[in-house]
């Protein structure tokens, strides 16, 4: 096993989080739900149709809910009422949207009910974070909804934040900022290492000249300025970013020398590409997207994911609502 997937886990086991599952009828979902609840990772609590879920094998412990016939399903009403006039949501059957069981969910984690939402397994992205917006709502520290995946090698001796590589198409100067913040943040809480962020390009300290260049050494700058506290850098090509040696040669100025952990890409194609080749080519274990920005953690699962990623995903989503 992976020694940072070894710790991730065992450090959310102490956590005693409680995690809800909105898809509760997909079968890797439930089997993922039962290994969670056996290695003492969190409490869950499934969505869904109970007779449907009872046909596995799952611990007498395990919690299944059917929103309409939840105990709190009249607060949680009340409580998406408020949000709807709140924000001029302009949802007219707020019965049908609250058996919905993504919406249920997300509402379950805004009122404290749960700690964390894991999804997506058969939800698209754009739903997710729909949800997740109108419903759990932006943390205090950010306008922006993006998403970074934790890469770690094959033997687990290093590991790394991408970002963003599944929400935000094409981020502006101060967006790149925002989103090299939280993934900051989300690695620092992930990894327990101190965050050194680099600002990827395809030219490195002015090896080439064009609008897409400026807008990344601009984010660079504005980050500095703004976080004068972490290490960062940027414009970089992403060999001087993570290869002593190359840095030595492209950016021997550089307070990263080729150290940099928390990498940022100039746009959705640069990072969605970038994870995947580390994965396929490289082997690199890729957890996530990991949705950032919001004021409680919900998670959104790969539609390809594995029983074991989901999993890992849901030890990340309890640890991130520290």
């Amino acid at each position: 096993m992976n020694t940072i997937q070894e710790r991730i886990r065992d450090r959310a086991a102490r956590l005693n989080r409680t995690l809800v599952f909105p898809e509760g009828r997909e079968k890797r979902i439930v089997v993922a739900a039962k290994k969670i609840k056996e290695l003492g990772i969190a409490d869950v609590i499934l969505l869904g149709n109970i007779n449907s879920i009872n046909e596995y094998d799952l611990p007498k412990n395990l919690e299944i809910l059917y929103p309409e016939n939840c105990d709190f399903f009249g607060k949680l009403k009340d409580r998406f009422l408020t949000i709807n006039q709140e924000k001029n949501l302009d949802i007219d059957e707020p019965e049908v949207f609250m058996k919905n069981t993504l919406n249920f969910g997300a509402l379950m984690v805004e009122q404290g009910y749960a700690d964390g939402c894991v999804c997506g397994a058969v939800t698209s992205s754009s739903d997710v974070i729909k949800a997740a917006i109108k419903l759990i709502g932006m943390s205090e520290s950010s306008e922006l909804v993006s998403s970074s995946f934790l890469m770690t090698s094959p033997n687990g001796d290093k590991s790394y934040t991408f970002a963003d590589c599944g929400v935000v198409p094409n981020p502006t100067v101060e967006q790149l900022v925002t989103i090299a913040y939280d993934s900051t943040q989300t690695h620092e809480k992930l990894t327990e290492q101190k965050p050194k962020i680099g600002f990827l390009s395809y030219s490195t300290k002015g090896s080439a000249n064009h609008v897409m260049v400026d807008k990344v050494r601009k984010a660079a700058t504005l980050f500095l300025d703004t976080y004068p506290e972490y290490k960062s850098d940027g414009e970089l090509q992403f060999d001087a970013a993570i290869i002593p040696s190359v840095a030595e040669v492209k950016a021997p100025d550089s307070p990263l020398k080729g150290e940099a952990n928390v990498l940022i890409f100039p746009d959705l194609d640069a990072g969605n590409l970038g994870y995947k080749i580390a994965q396929r080519f490289g082997r690199f274990k890729a957890w996530g997207p990991l949705l950032q920005g919001l004021n409680k953690p919900m998670m959104d699962l790969s539609r390809s994911c594995s029983v074991d990623d989901i999993v890992d995903i849901a030890a990340i989503c309890a640890i991130l609502r520290t």
